[in-house]
Parts: C-alpha cells; structure tokens; sequence
C-alpha cells in the first residue's frame, strides 16, 4: 500500500462511462463523438420505443365501446354495497359493528337494537360512499355475510346526498342483487378449485 491506495490499481483521468470499460460502446475503432452520441443520445432506448411501436401497430386493438360494450368483470369485483336477507325475509345484520371498526376510511355507522323476539337488528346502518375506498374488508369481518359488495360500479351521481347510503337503500341493493351474487358465488366454486367440495375431498 502506497499512500493509502492498493498498489498496481491503475488510475484514469476520463470519466468511467467513456473509458471503454465492459458494457461501453467504446471500441478503438469509434471515434470519440459518436461514442458520445451512441452513450447520451440513449441509443438503445430508441431502438426498444421503435421496436415497441412496431408491435403495437400490429396487434389487435382492445378498446371497447363503453357503454355498448362491457368488459369482463372477476367474480370478485367490488362495487357498491347492499345488506343482505334470508330467504325467510329476516335481516342478516346482528350489529356487530365489526364492519364499522375495521372500515379503515371511518364510512359505516351502526346502531343496534333488540328486536321483539330478542334478536339483534340494526336501527340505523348508514354508509357514506364518498369515503368508502372499496376495500372489502368490512364484508371479510362480517361474521354472517349482511353486508357485501357487489358488481355493480355504475352509481355515480352529481348529487352529494345520492351517495350516502342508510338502511332501506342498502336492503334494496340487497334485493336487486341477491341473484346475480349467487351466480358469481357459485361460478367461483367453479373457476377456483380450492374452493370446491370435490377439491376438499380429494385433499381429505
């Protein structure tokens, strides 16, 4: 060691990335410009766009004409939230509140009541859509599956008071849509195998 620095390392006063070290496009036969030109001009950037813009122009297009067309949604698409019943009419809700402590945007609010057999039911069951951010937690916490989201994005409205949903509008969400989330329960029994019976039996 002499000086501090490893003996036999050789020093160069040009800049690493016109050196000619490995991966450089410097060779002794390029001249120096148009090894600046090839390095700063981002040659290799320019060839992968062309190439890009190549493939491009010959695949097919995927634009859909919106609202004629409609793109396939996943059995697990999450939209607008409904409450939902039994078949015998009664309300699944129990008022819990697991779904309002763990809603992370702070969106649902729930009061509980006792209703004439015991039973608990909500009173008061409000959702401010605005907040939500869709999440799905709060129909993962909920114990007996009241509350889901289902896939149903086309609610929007110019109205603030349009999208704060309370008990009635979120019952009659339920309603409109009771079959087609057991079509999608039941096709993601088919489409996911770990979920099926078959599966679990044959595991068994």
């Amino acid at each position: 060691v002499l000086l501090g620095r490893p003996v036999g390392r050789s020093f160069s006063l040009r800049p690493p990335l016109l050196s000619g070290a490995a991966g450089s496009d410097i060779t002794p036969e390029k001249p120096f410009v148009m090894s600046f030109l090839y390095q700063y001009l981002f040659r290799e950037l320019a060839k992968g766009l062309w190439l890009m813009t190549i493939l491009t122009l010959r695949s097919r297009a995927v634009t859909i004409f919106y609202p004629y067309e409609r793109n396939h949604k996943s059995t697990r698409c999450r939209g607008e939230h409904a409450l939902m019943i039994y078949p015998d009419g009664d309300e699944r809700c129990i008022t819990c509140q697991l779904c309002e402590v763990t809603c992370p945007a702070q969106a649902i609010t729930i009061d509980g009541c006792e209703d004439d057999d015991g039973s608990r039911m909500a009173s008061r069951f409000d959702l401010d859509m605005h907040k939500c951010i869709y999440c799905g937690l709060c129909q993962e916490a909920c114990p007996v599956d009241a509350i889901v989201e289902t896939p149903n994005y086309e609610f929007i409205s110019t109205q603030y008071d349009a999208l704060l949903y309370d008990k009635a509008k979120l019952l009659e969400n339920g309603i409109r849509w009771a079959p087609v989330l057991e079509y999608q329960i039941a096709k993601e029994r088919t489409d996911y195998p770990a979920n099926s019976r078959k599966y679990k039996v044959e595991k068994l």
